[in-house]
């Protein structure tokens, strides 16, 4: 039987997209031939499980952009007769995905990897309106959409009226690491973008109110890197204590990680997306045996409470809370292990991989089902 072919596109740098390097790995192992085209990205960066296909260029902003999505559009017309399913990443490319399936007749996978919605409250800037306005009128041609969580499911599924939706949680492959906690040192432990948004600056200050051998490792790169680089270099307490990795590839990430103690999960709670965030870091904390200090979102608050895998910071946090928090887990380190693996074994990346698996064979082969 011929394998069928799925086309995969996504706008960004395929090396530090884990949610598509998982996708693609999954529906290889499923039987798929997989290809990706992405923006950017290393160019020698290789996966078995999947092609990549780059494109480069020295563009910017929405040219960028727009330059991106007319390639995916030509390359997926050019290439339709060797294609079964298309497969869109993001909310960057749902237009396209609607506009491709128009063109070449394809059933097509929507990943919505943000929830765009927003309260009517919420103030949203002229890019914000101009993807929800793609998003709203695409959505609904979709022959699938998949959300990163049941409660973002829920949402999209009520707003737009979808038939066809299913949750497939950002949950990594399980890591076996090779520290032992003994070669754990104290350190802080922090990944994602660098921005106003995510705004760092009070765990820089609190650092300086912890004992010395307390450290920051800031995994990530945005346009806040350099702010904050220079913040600690201007500072006598905090040379040598906060160490800037910059962006790195996904596959270095548990090196980078497996050091730390306790891994920061910090979001605002002021739009929708925020507010119903379960992120892989979570997911891959805890994997790593590495207790976490979280923001307040349902389900982050959920979770730490319920298997005891960390603390939960109140929505405006003074640093003597913060502080207090650091050191409490410090002291208390080994206790949150048993929470961990229970954690672990409730939150499985097997299981929602065959979720995608199943949702997509069902697209393409009816009836066809793995085993959960």
């Amino acid at each position: 039987m011929k394998q069928q072919i799925i086309l995969m596109a996504v706008y960004n740098k395929i090396q530090c997209d884990a949610r598509v390097i998982r996708a693609a790995t999954a529906l290889n192992k499923a039987g798929f031939v997989v290809r990706v085209i992405s923006c950017n990205s290393d160019p020698n960066f290789t996966d078995q499980n999947f092609e990549s296909i780059i494109y480069s260029s020295a563009k910017r902003g929405f040219p960028l952009f727009w330059r991106f999505c007319y390639f995916v559009f030509t390359f997926a017309l050019r290439e339709h007769k060797k294609v079964d399913l298309l497969y869109m990443h993001d909310y960057q490319l749902v237009f396209v995905g609607r506009i491709i399936a128009f063109f070449t007749g394809r059933k097509w996978i929507y990943d919505a990897h943000e929830l765009l919605l927003q309260r009517k409250k919420h103030c949203c800037s002229k890019r914000e309106k101009f993807f929800q306005f793609l998003e709203r009128i695409s959505i609904s041609s979709a022959d699938l959409v998949i959300a990163a969580n049941t409660e973002r499911e829920r949402i999209i599924r009520r707003i737009f009226r979808l038939k066809n939706t299913v949750s497939v949680a950002n949950i990594a492959p399980i890591f076996v690491p090779d520290f032992k906690v003994l070669d754990k040192k104290d350190i802080l432990l922090y990944q994602g973008v660098l921005s106003e948004e995510r705004d760092l600056t009070g765990y820089i200050s609190a650092l300086k109110k912890m004992p010395p051998h307390v450290m920051l490792k800031v995994i990530g790169g945005g346009p806040r890197l350099e702010y904050y680089r220079n913040l600690v270099e201007n500072d006598e307490l905090l040379k040598g204590r906060i160490i800037f990795t910059g962006q790195i590839p996904y596959v270095q990430l548990v090196q980078e990680s497996q050091e730390c103690k306790i891994g920061i999960i910090s979001y605002l709670l002021d739009d929708l997306n925020n507010y119903y965030c379960s992120p892989n870091k979570l997911f891959e904390y805890i994997q790593m045996g590495i207790p976490v200090l979280v923001s307040p979102q349902p389900f982050l608050k959920k979770v730490v409470r319920k298997y005891r895998i960390g603390a939960v910071l109140p929505p405006s946090f003074s640093e003597q809370e913060l502080v207090k928090s650091v050191l409490d887990i410090l002291e208390h380190y080994n206790s949150f292990r048993a929470g961990m693996n229970t954690f672990l074994a409730d939150y499985s990346h097997e299981r929602e991989m065959a979720k995608l698996r199943n949702a997509v064979k069902e697209l393409v082969v009816p009836n066809e089902k793995d085993c959960q």
